[in-house]
């Protein structure tokens, strides 16, 4: 909790109240122990848990999209300590847990330049990277143990530029493409074993087995063949005729069907055999 000496600020808003010390209260005992003191004029926030006993605030509002927040403290509610780990404001950050250490995004201010810096909860150190041009948005990859961002490496167009905890670049390829589960149409199979969802491309879905991509084309008139071993789609060109494509499964080898044919319209099955 926040304790707050001048009662009669609240009287006009909360966040004009200036909190003068954070303390930690047990709800089984009582007891009260000093966390942080002499805190900012600001909200107090608690930005995540390392474990049940430390974890790492922060001041302001992380939605903030002018100032955005500052200062990053690690709080350790056993020892009844806190240690500064960036004392700045800054607009966004991610999470290393394997390394306990933090990517944080700010702009320029008179104590620092813009940039990505990385705090390290475990050694206290903090440093700034010499990073690419413009890779200010990335996300924490657990699978690779990499910051990944989403811009692409300048002369592979299949990966992405990514660093580590010790703000070592690399370039790792891009994640495959999932569909949205959300508004997909859904074509099931004879067989009842299989789907094909139609949302960003053509995918199909077997039980047990994660969503493998058929097509990235806008497609209409997905038919299953009645033995469930092959599918038609048609996709609309650019010169507005229609094109038809078989698929046959399980090893997803496409056909072109109506080659030269230049067909004005759609397709489907007149009768249940092939």
């Amino acid at each position: 909790m926040q304790e707050v000496l001048h009662e009669d600020v609240i009287s006009y808003g909360p966040s004009l109240a200036v909190p003068s010390s954070v303390w930690a209260v047990s709800v089984d005992t009582n007891e009260i122990r000093l966390l942080l003191s002499g805190a900012a004029y600001m909200q107090q926030n608690i930005l995540r848990w390392l474990d049940d006993e430390r974890f790492i605030a922060y001041e302001g509002s992380l939605l903030d999209p002018m100032y955005g927040a500052l200062n990053l403290h690690l709080v350790d509610m056993d020892a009844g300590t806190s240690r500064m780990l960036f004392d700045d404001w800054f607009i966004m950050q991610r999470f290393d847990p394997v390394h306990e250490t933090l990517a944080i995004v700010k702009q320029v201010t008179e104590k620092s330049p813009d940039g990505i810096y990385l705090a390290s909860i475990k050694t206290g150190m903090l440093r700034r990277l010499e990073q690419p041009p413009y890779v200010m948005d990335f996300q924490w990859d657990p699978g690779t143990g990499l910051f990944v961002s989403s811009y692409e490496c300048q002369d592979d167009t299949q990966s992405l530029i990514a660093f580590n905890y010790q703000g070592n670049f690399s370039c790792v390829p891009k994640p495959a493409p999932t569909p949205d589960p959300m508004n997909s149409a859904a074509i099931p199979a004879p067989n009842g074993i299989q789907n094909l969802s139609v949302k960003d491309g053509l995918w199909l879905e077997t039980e047990g087995e994660p969503a493998i991509q058929v097509s990235p084309e806008t497609v209409s008139d997905v038919v299953w063949c009645p033995d469930s071993n092959c599918v038609f789609f048609s996709v609309l060109q650019q010169d507005q005729r229609w094109t038809l494509y078989r698929v046959s499964l399980p090893d997803l080898s496409l056909q072109l069907v109506d080659e030269g044919i230049q067909s004005t319209g759609g397709y489907q099955w007149l009768r249940d055999e092939p």
